[in-house]
């Protein structure tokens, strides 16, 4: 029943073999549970709701268990886990890369700079796209940063002030922001602005 899988059977081939060919939703061997690789009855079968994953659980499988199928869009927990905190996501805050080969999700408020709310059309990730306005970025104009645990990518043009050219090694504003914070999930600190000077009165 699943509308990704293509595949049907003779009963008698199924193993075990069925006596009858059943009434409503079935799964198929090749469509098991992520967790315990068995086959999953339709009335305790979750699917993830992302487009480009294809995983399915028993209820029953999951951590911590679900007492029944939800009505509302789910995500297993490999789509649900944010890049930058590791924790759950509501599907009210959860924004994913648009980039096929990525499969990375984020709270909105844990990306840098947070967004207020989830964007609507494609949006790329820090590590996808330029992490100043999102788009995707072409070989030709991107600079990634050099810091190894840092994903920013940028447009030349995006930056301020913006860049001609990159040859070498090459830091993003936020890793060469001095008193920077060490979690990424975390806005940078921003040193204050030096008092004002006090003005020298002629008497």
């Amino acid at each position: 029943s699943d509308h990704d899988c293509k595949k049907s059977y003779h009963i008698r081939c199924l193993e075990p073999p069925l006596d009858e060919v059943p009434v409503g939703r079935w799964y198929c061997p090749a469509c098991p549970c992520n967790v315990c690789h068995e086959q999953i009855a339709a009335n305790e079968m979750v699917k993830c709701s992302d487009q480009d994953c294809k995983k399915r659980f028993h209820i029953r499988c999951l951590e911590p268990p679900l007492d029944e199928v939800p009505s509302e869009p789910w995500y297993c927990p490999a789509c649900s886990e944010c890049s930058v905190c590791h924790e759950q996501i509501a599907e009210h805050e959860r924004v994913k890369c648009s980039d096929h080969d990525c499969k990375k999700s984020y709270h909105i408020r844990c990306l840098e700079p947070p967004l207020d709310e989830v964007p609507t059309g494609r949006w790329y990730c820090p590590a996808c796209g330029c992490s100043v306005c999102h788009e995707q970025i072409a070989e030709n104009e991107m600079v990634k940063c050099s810091d190894q645990d840092c994903e920013m990518s940028y447009h030349i043009h995006c930056l301020n002030p913006p860049l001609d050219e990159v040859s070498g090694d090459w830091y993003c504003p936020i890793c060469t922001q001095p008193q920077r914070t060490v979690d990424r999930g975390s806005p940078p600190v921003v040193p204050p602005p030096p008092p004002p000077q006090a003005r020298n009165l002629d008497i």
